[in-house]
């Protein structure tokens, strides 16, 4: 392939204050103008394979995170290790892929080369189990590697056997064996203890091992080896403050914990260290979002956005086709929603419905769920009821959507078809098979949520909350999304209904209680300073 550099001019102006410049809502509605005409997509939902076939020439891109590992006399190839190895980092594997490979088809004597493109063929932990013919693949490259390792040095040759063993036969933790990979990387940190390198990727096996999972009920106590990783990365940060991959481990490491604070001062750091790498642009959104800073999430996922487009630019491709372009999206529109931010709200709901093909996967119907309780959260319900239906494939994304019609005719005093909404979601519901424990989580939220809304529409003030009662029940059991998998807090919708009653005390305590699941959720603050004030 032709390798060519591309120059991206005014990157880190996306990483100013919140609220963002011009050019990041100007590139917000690029993007939304780029995705509303683009074509069905294909299976595994813009990674992988698709990504490769929209990508052209491949390029260096300036601004993505930075990493540096000596691997090759050839100053191109070791630009694009380099390139590999920082988008690796930024959890960008299908583009760190791409990377590596041309860094060895560069130089084919590359020995870590083959390392970084086995890391990348995953799991990691976004990527649930990896298949047969993947790991093989990871295994091959490692066994070639191996042969040729005489060259490295002990820390290298380290790191190759620890794959090694990763990829081995028999493996039952997402296809390969994390647990044995994950001691193998603690004891070559601790070997290697001033080592800022081995420390993060020890750190990242670790989470890998035990994806999501790494806090005991309360969030106070880690769980599993995860006060290991923990140790690491903050051992990393006290020495190098600006390590970007030890910053982004942390938000992840302390965002569903009771103390996402932790991270905050790496993350008011992270999208000037990378300002062309769009998901460490968004990172800090996390904990943002956990803080309930929701201005600023905005303003990370607006640029994180637009660093998408810049990149889809520089390499000949489509945003969708990349990395987290939905997952910014997604973020963007729920950050928006907490804020009653509806005209942002409404176009990330636009931009990521546009990238999402009919027969969308579970996942891209969850991400449409969000955009669907935007619109219903900031159209009429006259607007929202004339929205045409998901398609009959999205059966999820219909749950939901029947749930939010029956809410709307409730609102408009039409209980009779707000019945006949919640009869429809409960049949769809039954006749979905393979529903996660959340995805019946969120189906019975809106059958819940519902019948409150009908029971207030038939003057049942008592059965409404009663409903309320039972719909937050199940809301604290969902545990932690990000962002949330409902958007508005169920204890908001009780403490409006009690405002309307006229009971300020009980409403505070709504109020409050929201706001301890969702800080800076603005209908609940100034439903709590209406109450104060009696209002």
């Amino acid at each position: 392939m032709a390798t060519r550099l591309v120059l991206l001019l005014g990157l880190t102006a996306f990483t100013s204050a919140p609220g963002g410049p011009p050019a990041v809502d100007a590139a917000l509605q690029a993007a939304l103008r780029a995705t509303a005409c683009a074509p069905p997509e294909v299976p595994g939902e813009g990674t992988g394979a698709r990504a490769e076939a929209s990508r052209g020439a491949m390029v260096l891109v300036p601004g993505l995170t930075p990493a540096h590992l000596p691997v090759t006399a050839n100053g191109t190839a070791q630009n694009f290790f380099d390139q590999g190895l920082g988008q690796l980092l930024g959890f960008d594997y299908d583009e760190a892929l791409a990377s590596f490979r041309e860094a060895r088809r560069l130089d084919p004597a590359c020995v870590m080369c083959r390392w970084g493109e086995a890391l990348a063929l995953g799991p990691y932990i976004n990527s649930g189990p990896i298949d047969a013919a993947t790991i093989a693949e990871a295994r091959a490259l490692v066994g070639s590697a191996l042969k040729d390792s005489a060259v490295l040095a002990p820390r290298d040759r380290a790191l190759l056997d620890a794959l090694w063993m990763r990829y081995a036969p028999g493996g039952r933790q997402n296809g390969v064996h994390g647990n044995r990979y994950a001691d193998t990387m603690l004891r070559l940190a601790a070997q290697f203890p001033d080592d800022d390198f081995v420390a993060v990727h020890a750190a990242e096996a670790i989470m890998d091992a035990q994806p999501w999972d790494y806090w005991q009920a309360g969030g106070r106590t880690p769980k599993g080896r995860a006060g290991d990783a923990l140790r690491l990365v903050e051992t990393v940060l006290a020495r190098t403050p600006n390590d970007p991959q030890a910053i982004h481990l942390l938000i992840h490491l302390t965002e569903a914990s009771a103390a996402p604070e932790r991270a905050a001062a790496g993350a008011a750091r992270l999208g000037g260290l990378a300002p062309a790498a769009p998901h460490m642009v968004h990172m800090p959104s996390h904990s943002w979002y956990r803080l309930g800073r929701f201005t600023d999430a905005i303003a990370a996922n607006k640029a994180a956005i637009a660093a998408d487009e810049a990149y889809a630019r520089a390499t000949g491709g489509e945003p969708r086709h990349y990395g987290y372009f939905r997952h910014h999206s997604h973020f963007l529109a729920s950050a928006a929603t907490q804020i009653g931010d509806r005209e942002t709200a409404l176009a990330a709901a636009d931009a990521l419905e546009a990238s999402l093909p009919a027969g969308a996967s579970a996942r891209g119907q969850g991400q449409q769920v969000t955009a669907l309780q935007a619109r219903a959260r900031f159209l009429t319900p006259e607007q929202f009821l004339a929205l045409p239906a998901p398609a009959p494939a999205m059966k999820r994304l219909r749950i939901a959507w029947h749930g939010a019609r029956a809410e709307a005719h409730a609102r408009l005093g039409n209980p009779a078809a707000a019945h006949s909404e919640l009869a429809a979601l409960r049949m769809l519901r039954d006749e979905t098979a393979g529903a996660s424990d959340a995805e019946r989580a969120v189906a019975a939220l809106a059958d819940t949520v519902a019948r409150a809304r009908i029971a207030e529409a038939e003057g049942q003030p008592q059965e409404a909350l009663r409903q309320y009662r039972a719909a937050e029940a199940i809301e604290s059991g969902l545990g932690y999304f990000e962002p949330p998998l409902w958007a508005t807090p169920v204890a908001v919708l009780a403490g409006e209904l009690r405002m309307r009653l006229g009971d300020t005390a009980g409403a505070r305590a709504d109020f409050r209680r929201a706001l301890l699941s969702r800080p800076g959720h603005a209908t609940a603050l100034a439903g709590l300073g209406g109450a104060a004030n009696g209002v």
